[in-house]
């Protein structure tokens, strides 16, 4: 694999990871972060962090393990083996499960992060209360641009994609009051 190669296959569970990460602390906390006064802790941002990379391993897990075990499938259906389910049982198996783990660990450590951010702006900027908000919808905005990139589509339409869905997500994290 080229470094190319590599940094491709990195990049999509990096940035997905950091907007799973800055929507979930937005579902989650939303209200809070705009009504805290001052009752965010450091170690509140943690535990909210921490449910991130918690649920993020299970669903990475799951979405990648997936789609490289289809892909797997379709390289034999492509090669006409008539058993399904070999290519699984050889070393490519061992490589899509460690593949698998590896881009996992690196969505949910993202996620972690992209939870983090958030939550600890609203521990420093006390004075503005839609500070953590606006940074969250900066960053989906900043992450919109990378996805523009990775899949080759319209940076306009991934970014406002991006703000949209931070928005209103931050709206029904307010409406829902999850962690009053």
């Amino acid at each position: 694999m080229t470094l190319s190669n590599l940094k491709q296959k990195l990049a999509l569970p990096l940035v997905l990871g950091l907007c799973d990460g800055v929507i979930t602390v937005l579902t989650l906390i939303a209200n809070r972060l705009i009504n805290s006064d001052g009752l965010i802790s450091f170690s509140f941002a943690v535990q909210i962090s921490l449910v991130s990379l918690i649920t993020g391993l299970f669903v990475y897990f799951i979405s990648q393990y997936t789609e490289l075990r289809r892909e797997l499938l379709h390289l034999e259906t492509e090669l006409n083996l008539t058993e399904s389910g070999r290519l699984a049982m050889t070393n490519l198996g061992k490589q899509i499960i460690i593949e698998s783990v590896v881009l996992t660990i690196i969505g949910s450590i993202a996620a972690f992060f992209g939870s983090l951010v958030p939550v600890v702006i609203a521990i420093f900027v006390q004075g503005n209360k839609w500070a953590p908000i606006l940074v969250a919808v900066v960053i989906l905005a900043i992450l919109g641009l990378f996805l523009a990139k990775l899949v080759r589509g319209n940076k306009i339409i991934w970014v406002l994609s991006l703000i949209i869905s931070g928005l209103v997500v931050s709206y029904i994290g307010i409406k829902l009051n999850i962690v009053p």
